[in-house]
């Protein structure tokens, strides 16, 4: 109880100040929510406390995830939680994950090549609604932050800047052929009764495929267009499905090829696809 507690303090004290101020005490915090979230700990309120902190705490550790020994440290650890039994564990560390693309896509590559790409589309396919939508989301992250590297090069190209780079690591586009398939299949599993205003998996696809359109653009239809067989499906989710699966990707096409030419300066297939 006392470790879960002075775990919880952790998490409030980072949620609510300014992560400047904790700057000189991030090793010390660090630490602490690290040895919290072991998977020896046979707790698992003291684990959920511990990666709740985590999260809490990522905006002011830059410092840390710059050194690439500690950086390993900290994306075992979240990366072992996603395996908890634990569902609330398991959803905080995938929250953990969306955090960490948010701050860090930059250093994501390798991760993405060894943990991140499985663990976030076992969790996509999960019958667990919450770890679900916390997969969609991770997802919904890439694309959004892709979409926005995408449209920094695109206005460094037209003001002229030479040298202009993009800097996307192309997750989405490389990733496409196997998330946009769960996507679809998720959008045609929904309930007559669901609440119209309750975030469900079937709408977490939605928006998810909408944002992975509009950053791969093009290329997304080759992954939709298959699911279209379902405008004749007798089944009404899937018909339903498929119609909004066309509205979703309906006005993202690349009217330009900016894009494409910042494709050499991307990485190589992370996938090994």
């Amino acid at each position: 109880m006392l470790k879960e507690s002075s775990l919880e303090t952790i998490g409030y004290i980072c949620q609510d100040i300014d992560a400047r101020a904790l700057d000189g005490r991030a090793n010390d915090v660090l630490t602490a929510i690290v040895h919290g979230m072991r998977p020896e700990e046979v707790s698992a309120n003291v684990r959920l406390a511990a990666t709740t902190a985590l999260l809490n705490s990522l905006e002011f550790t830059k410092t840390n995830f710059e050194n690439e020994a500690e950086r390993n440290i900290i994306m075992q650890v979240v990366c072992e939680s996603t395996n908890s039994s634990e569902q609330r564990v398991k959803v905080a560390s995938l929250q953990c994950l969306v955090r960490i693309m948010q701050l860090y896509y930059d250093h994501m590559l390798t991760y993405m090549q060894t943990a991140l790409f499985q663990i976030t589309l076992n969790a996509m396919k999960s019958d667990e609604a919450e770890v679900s939508m916390q997969g969609m989301e991770f997802w919904s992250t890439v694309a959004e932050e892709e979409f926005d590297l995408a449209l920094d090069y695109e206005d460094a190209v037209e003001r002229g800047e030479t040298n202009a780079k993009c800097n996307s690591l192309r997750f989405m586009e490389q990733a496409a052929a196997h998330v946009v398939p769960v996507l679809l299949e998720a959008m045609a599993h929904h309930d007559d009764g669901d609440d119209e205003d309750e975030w469900t998996p079937a709408k977490a696809a939605g928006v998810c495929l909408m944002l992975a359109a509009q950053c791969v653009r093009d290329d997304i239809v080759n992954h939709v267009i298959p699911f279209f067989k379902h405008f004749q499906n007798p089944d009404w989710k899937y018909k339903e499905a498929a119609i909004m699966a066309f509205g979703s990707i309906f006005g993202w096409p690349r009217s330009e090829e900016t894009h494409a030419n910042g494709k050499g300066s991307s990485s190589s297939d992370c996938f090994g696809h």
